[in-house]
């Protein structure tokens, strides 16, 4: 195992009501989502997850996040911030998220400049992560995972396409290619997908653009409010995972 990393939780309780591109909005069952994620979260072994940031832009109360940590007794360090990044709704919310962590990393204290960290979608929670962690590349600016299939296309989700659900990246990669960044496209998978691969293809960064492992992500897509567990996307999750093994060339 590469040692434990800091998981970034990032959290819009109450998002603006004219977001494009969301169908969860109601905030009881946002929060309830937020909260049950947590306390995943908080009990995964620290050998893999040492600390735990959660990041909110909506100027929620976080307190009741605290007392989920006291009532654990986890040994965990627990950071609740309440990022204070008003955007226009217009720009969407991979924006509004990308700015966020942008202003609330630098809110935190220094780290080691090769410190990982682990970006979550904070509603979302993913059940095999503790082999997520244990699965990484020894060394990387970012590990996050491409998709890029000229024939498939769109079918098994968006093509030419970077995973922003689940990433990771070491404090000095988020601070050389992710900051700032939150403005390069509408569609911030494809932005950041071009981007990345540029330098990539440049030798500027270290990009590790597949992930070793399929993710289990549980919990609904705030996008078709679909849920994780269902068939289509246990079917597209089979085919990724049999893919991972027998052909991790096809970036599917």
């Amino acid at each position: 195992s590469p040692g434990p990393c800091t998981l970034l939780m990032t959290a819009t309780v109450t998002p603006p009501a004219d977001m494009p591109g969301t169908m969860r909005n109601q905030s009881a069952l946002r929060r309830a989502e937020y909260e049950q994620a947590f306390l995943f979260y908080l009990g995964l072994d620290n050998r893999f997850v040492d600390e735990i940031v959660l990041f909110e832009n909506s100027d929620a109360d976080l307190t009741p996040f605290a007392a989920l940590a006291q009532r654990t007794g986890s040994a965990k360090v627990v950071t609740l911030v309440n990022v204070d990044s008003n955007y226009p709704a217009e720009k969407g919310k991979g924006y509004g998220e990308f700015l966020m962590l942008d202003r609330g990393l630098a809110q935190l204290p220094p780290t080691s400049a090769a410190r990982r960290f682990w970006k979550v979608t904070g509603r979302l929670q993913v059940a095999n992560f503790e082999q997520m962690v244990a699965t990484a590349p020894p060394r990387y600016d970012i590990y996050t995972d491409m998709r890029n299939v000229p024939l498939v296309g769109e079918w098994l989700g968006g093509n030419e396409w970077m995973e922003l659900r689940l990433s990771s990246f070491t404090r000095s990669g988020s601070d050389s290619f992710l900051r700032g960044r939150h403005d390069i496209d509408f569609v911030l998978e494809k932005g950041f997908y071009a981007e990345l691969m540029t330098l990539r293809s440049e030798r500027r960064i270290d990009l590790a653009p597949r992930f070793l492992c399929q993710p289990t992500f549980v919990g609904h897509s705030g996008y078709s409010n679909a849920s994780y567990s269902g068939l289509t996307y246990r079917s597209k999750s089979a085919i990724r995972r049999l893919a991972r093994r027998t052909a991790p060339w096809l970036w599917l």
